[in-house]
């Protein structure tokens, strides 16, 4: 593996913890479990596959939570997610919670068996 490849697992948590950085700007709170400084957690912290799901199924769950406190208006709301003052909505070309949701639905949708 190269020095900036990621292994799936990485990818998954990695994904995750982007979308627990992005709903705790959001929230106003520290949803979620630790998992370190940035948006990389180690893989240390998460050893078996089910850890990895559990970290994927609990972004999801808070994240829908934060959606249902947000309601209808707040979801159009524009966020400071960067943490530059540049905005993040979808007219700005930098919408990192569309992002986010769609690289853990595209990825989430290879672990877990369709209905």
């Amino acid at each position: 593996m190269q020095k900036d490849e990621r292994t799936f697992a990485l990818n998954l948590l990695h994904a995750a913890a982007l979308d627990f950085v992005l709903i705790r700007r959001i929230f106003g709170s520290n949803l979620g479990p630790d998992f370190g400084e940035g948006d990389n957690p180690s893989r240390a912290l998460f050893k078996t596959k089910a850890d990895v799901v559990k970290f994927v199924q609990e972004v999801v769950t808070d994240g829908a939570k934060v959606i249902q406190r947000q309601g209808d208006a707040g979801l159009d709301n524009p966020t400071n997610f960067f943490g530059d003052g540049r905005p993040t909505t979808p007219t700005s070309g930098r919408s990192p919670s569309s992002t986010a949701a769609n690289t853990v639905a595209s990825l989430w949708s290879t672990i877990m068996p369709t209905a």
